[in-house]
């Protein structure tokens, strides 16, 4: 899917930066955590693609994309969400519609947010959700199969006629241009084994034992807390990510770390994690 006035928006961004008298760049880099989904082939997914240490004063230039396999999933929407919504397009008036866009180009998802206004209380400055990619996984992907999703610069050249474009816009355009760098997390989205024979339900960290009580312990708990609370320190294997979906729903969140608490206190039968 193509959302229009992706020139239009560009466009806005290019005058922007013309109007500028000196470009900087500024310390520290704002961090792009992209989520990940498990599932099974034909599912619908929902991933969060999260803003976070932002410069004090607001960004009101955003432009880049997200990498991805066209033969694994298939993009049906993108939405703006909190961090992304801030009041900017009532105040553009009839440029409002050009704020934000998006466009499906069958490997990359680009993303741009622009804004003209001068007053920094509607640029994009608070930490969480940018954006909210919706699609589905492929009906005929197989058993095992992923896709990366990587923050990427988007596919074009810089401007008509010039070389291809190399870098994540992430800029505050005022009297002057501040130019910000940028660390990313990527995700994925991934076909999970849906017999369940090859799922070790609850082994996040894909630890060795004889049994499910050896093999699942209370570190598996508190790995996928720190991965639901974003710390990015810690890395998941595919097969953990796989393993840790207790709860079935294609997404880790806290629901799956109480579904492992609960068998852990015996509250909860082996059987009943997952979709055994």
């Amino acid at each position: 899917m193509k959302k229009a006035k992706l020139v239009s928006c560009l466009t806005a961004t290019a005058m922007m930066m013309g109007m500028a008298t000196v470009a900087t760049a500024a310390d520290g880099d704002v961090q792009i955590n992209v989520g990940s989904y498990t599932g099974a082939a034909g599912d619908t997914f929902s991933i969060d693609v999260n803003l976070a240490s932002l410069p004090a004063t607001g960004l009101t230039s955003l432009d880049f994309a997200i990498n991805y396999d066209t033969s694994v999933i298939d993009i049906t929407g993108v939405t703006l969400g909190a961090a992304g919504n801030t009041g900017a397009a009532a105040q553009e008036g009839e440029l409002g519609d050009t704020l934000f866009t998006w466009q499906d180009t069958g490997s990359q998802i680009v993303l741009i947010w622009a804004t003209g206004l001068t007053d920094s209380n509607y640029w994009v400055k608070n930490d969480g959700v940018f954006v909210t990619i919706t699609g589905t996984i492929a009906a005929d992907a197989a058993e095992g199969a992923s896709t990366a999703l990587t923050v990427a610069p988007v596919d074009r050249a810089a401007y008509p006629g010039g070389a291809a474009n190399t870098q994540v816009v992430l800029a505050a355009v005022g009297d002057t241009v501040t130019t910000y760098g940028y660390s990313a997390t990527n995700g994925s989205v991934s076909v999970a084994d849906t017999q369940g024979s090859t799922v070790d339900w609850g082994n996040v960290d894909c630890s060795e034992g004889d049994t499910p009580e050896l093999r699942v312990t209370i570190a598996d708990v508190v790995l996928l807390n720190r991965y639901v609370a974003e710390d990015n320190s810690i890395t998941i294997s595919d097969q953990g990510m796989v393993n840790a979906d207790c709860a079935y729903d294609g997404q880790l969140t806290a629901t799956d770390s109480q579904k492992i608490m609960q068998f852990l206190s015996r509250t909860l039968d082996y059987s009943e994690l997952g979709n055994q």
